[in-house]
């Protein structure tokens, strides 16, 4: 242990009590003090009821000034007055200033046939009418909406297209159930980082909920909506979601709503052929069985390997098998595998083949 080297001045020597105790623990007034303090410290970075009040006002009047210029209204042009007061409140996808959102309805309330006839209805409305004339090409993408989707959108009330993943800028069809009803272009993305920022789109989105429903959420601004005169047919491959490729479906398909006649051609299978087993007489002789004294062309051929004797179409079945090692002239060893084969008629045969 080094000894402390000890300094000629004497303002530099300190005694024994001046060292202060490490191991000495605090006394209660200083641990009562340093309660004090965190709890000061803690009500000061908690803020006060006026100053949560103040916050949710401005956060109103912000909320307040952004609907203010959007109209909910232009969304319901295409009914009549009797199909909006039916659906009601539930139809308003924005609230008034003041006015809380309005609830969905319970399933146990309203019917599925109900809601079904509603949907309907809606959607027939939204192919009343359309401005544009432009025919898909094949291998056209296009960007496949629901029921709500699609028609904010081709309303102009909806401008942005939430998607998981971000899409390059370019013109796409939008599409649903089968049926084309117009054309947007993307002409930006950007992602959305934050819940705040989601709420705060929300009159562009018109998604109605508080975080975010993707990980990696981003928003495609459209741009130079067109609807179509009518809509128009596609098909796509079976699963695909999200966007597909344009190709043409057959007349047949779309005349009668049924399937393609290629599609009910191929499906249809061909009838399964079934031989007859031809009948033998006991006393005719057997048409397989070799004459006395006869040779194969294997045995003219001079083949040198033991070959089964001949049972014609007779199935053999294999009953066993068996390997054997033995040592020839020149010392090497081989593997013979003897397959000794019965027919259903009584006959054997035995073959074996070198390794």
């Amino acid at each position: 242990m080094k000894k402390r080297r000890k300094s000629s001045h004497p303002e530099d020597t300190e005694s024994e009590s001046d060292i202060p105790d490490k191991k000495a623990k605090p006394s209660k007034k200083d641990r009562e003090n340093a309660a004090a303090e965190r709890v000061s410290r803690k009500q000061k970075a908690k803020p006060s009821k006026e100053e949560k009040e103040d916050a949710a006002a401005r956060r109103a009047s912000e909320i307040r000034s952004e609907v203010s210029a959007y109209n909910p209204e232009e969304i319901w042009e295409d009914y009549d007055e009797e199909k909006r007061q039916e659906y009601g409140a539930t139809g308003v996808p924005v609230p008034t200033c003041g006015q809380a959102r309005p609830r969905r309805k319970s399933a146990l309330v309203t019917s599925s046939e109900r809601r079904q006839r509603h949907e309907d209805e809606a959607w027939a409305n939204w192919l009343a009418s359309f401005d544009s004339d432009d025919a898909s090409k094949e291998n056209d993408s296009i960007l496949i909406l629901r029921d709500p989707w699609i028609g904010l959108i081709l309303s102009g009330s909806k401008t942005l297209e939430i998607r998981g993943a971000r899409l390059r800028p370019q013109t796409m069809w939008l599409g649903s159930r089968g049926l084309i009803f117009g054309q947007a272009h993307i002409e930006s993305a950007r992602e959305i980082e934050t819940d705040e920022t989601w709420q705060e789109l929300y009159p562009q989105h018109r998604w109605d909920r508080s975080t975010r429903p993707y990980t990696r959420t981003s928003a495609m601004h459209l741009t130079e909506v067109q609807r179509l005169n009518r809509p128009q047919h596609y098909r796509h491959s079976r699963g695909a979601i999200g966007i597909v490729k344009y190709h043409k479906p057959e007349a047949s398909g779309i005349a009668t709503g049924s399937k393609p006649a290629a599609a009910t051609a191929s499906s249809k299978r061909k009838p399964r052929q079934v031989y007859a087993k031809p009948e033998v007489s006991k006393d005719a002789p057997a048409q397989h069985a070799p004459a006395a004294g006869a040779t194969t062309a294997k045995q003219r051929s001079g083949d040198k390997r033991t070959t089964p004797v001949a049972l014609g179409n007779v199935p053999r079945k294999r009953q066993r098998k068996t390997t054997k090692q033995d040592e020839d002239k020149t010392g090497k060893r081989r593997s013979r595998t003897y397959e000794i084969c019965r027919g259903l008629d009584g006959m054997t045969g035995v073959s074996f083949r070198h390794r």
